[in-house]
């Protein structure tokens, strides 16, 4: 028998107030008799319902997402300095041009929209706000370009994917630029690594820059870390007893990462993806249903190299999930300066599940860390450059960079 909305939705916070690795931290976030479900209520008004809940939680790893529907986006984007919000892409969008800026939506200037909308800009720190929520309810936007005014009406584009970035540049004789977008395709980026290694070693200064990394998976950046660090140096060195990860082994939990993880097992993995795949099967096996349980990941060596002397990692708000633990162990190398922003801070809680409710998708977290949280505060950079419309002209936080080596 298919469930109903109302059943899924009281499934869904049942797996909010007992599974979501979460639950005890936020139990006070948890308040789902604000929020009316009903069998007749539409697909998408059920959709906005759930997902309003679920952002109380303020987790961008807690999703809930319809398979059958189309994903919108606003066709650009853009960021928040001082009481406009520039235009800093424009992807599908044509009637917006870089450097636009939008001093109001529906009328409401944005200082005024900041304080209506808090949930779902996710950050009190202007720069870091997310505005594509808001913007995708907007009626109609008011405009500044080149002293003019003008009303502009957002509209709905196909969400488009845009391809992975995995790039090296040599910027001169002494500087190298390694340019990763993602930590979801392992082979890729050890293709890059191998191609350009005499390069990359034989360089004085190695720039690495996931200021828009969208994560993925931690294994992927194992071989970059032979670049981060001087020495040979076990991995599992790299966690402080802060960084102890517990893992939520209730039943559900359990039932759902071994299905999850079974799936990815049938496709075409490498050997050491495999076999951290079949570890973490044994211990779901082992821990089933027993609450919380300490996972610590499969140890390797890092080889280590002398050179590049010095490895500076450009960041920003972007940079999350993996990129988040990238930055986080590279900043542990004395070769290392981070550069920038915080990256966004989401791996407090990790290791997501999914559950199939027919038309939607609830994904979720089942891992926390102990105790060293980063999430809305992201991993602290070395040098901070505040964003300002000057980064829409030119790559500031490259060029300081370059005026370090």
């Amino acid at each position: 028998m298919k469930e109903t909305k109302p059943d899924i939705f009281n499934e869904i916070v049942d797996i909010m107030s007992k599974d979501y690795s979460g639950c005890i931290d936020k139990k006070d976030f948890n308040h789902p008799e604000k929020y009316e479900i009903t069998a007749e209520m539409s697909h998408e008004d059920f959709l906005k319902t759930v997902q309003s809940y679920l952002m109380d939680f303020q987790d961008y790893h807690v999703l809930f997402t319809q398979k059958s529907g189309k994903a919108y986006s606003n066709g650009f984007n853009v960021r928040r300095y001082e009481n406009k919000l520039y235009v800093t892409e424009t992807f599908q969008e044509k009637d917006l041009i870089i450097g636009d800026t939008i001093t109001a939506i529906n009328k409401v200037d944005i200082a005024a929209m900041a304080g209506l909308h808090r949930k779902e800009l996710f950050d009190d720190v202007y720069e870091r706000q997310n505005w594509n929520n808001v913007l995708k309810n907007a009626k109609k936007c008011t405009v500044q370009r080149n002293g003019m005014e003008f009303e502009f009406i957002p509209k709905q584009y196909d969400l488009v994917t845009l391809p992975p970035v995995y790039s090296f540049r040599q910027i001169n004789d002494k500087t190298c630029l390694l340019t990763i977008s993602d930590f979801n395709n392992e082979s890729a980026l050890n293709d890059l690594l191998s191609q350009n290694d005499q390069a990359i070693i034989n360089s004085h200064n190695l720039i690495i820059d996931v200021r828009k990394n969208n994560g993925g998976f931690d294994m992927a950046f194992y071989q970059l870390l032979s670049y981060i660090f001087p020495e040979k140096i076990m991995y599992s060195t790299l966690f402080a007893d802060d960084d102890t990860m517990l893992l939520r082994c209730t039943e559900r939990n359990c039932d759902l990462r071994t299905e999850n993880l079974s799936d990815i097992l049938q496709d075409k993995v490498d050997d050491y993806t495999s076999r951290f795949i079949k570890e973490e099967l044994l211990f779901l096996q082992e821990n089933y249903g027993k609450g919380f349980m300490v996972r610590h990941d499969t140890d390797f060596e890092i080889c280590g190299r002398l050179t590049p002397a010095n490895v500076f990692i450009l960041t920003d708000c972007y940079c999350r999930s993996s990129g988040d633990a990238f930055v986080q162990k590279s900043k542990k190398s004395n070769k290392v300066k981070v550069i920038g922003r915080n990256t966004m801070g989401i791996t407090d809680y990790s290791n997501c599940v999914y559950k199939d409710f027919g038309d939607f998708r609830f994904f979720y977290p089942i891992s926390k860390i102990m105790k060293n949280h980063i999430n809305g505060i992201g991993v602290n950079v070395d040098i901070y450059i505040p964003w300002t419309p000057e980064h829409l002209i030119k790559d500031v936080d490259l060029e300081k960079v370059l005026s370090m080596t």
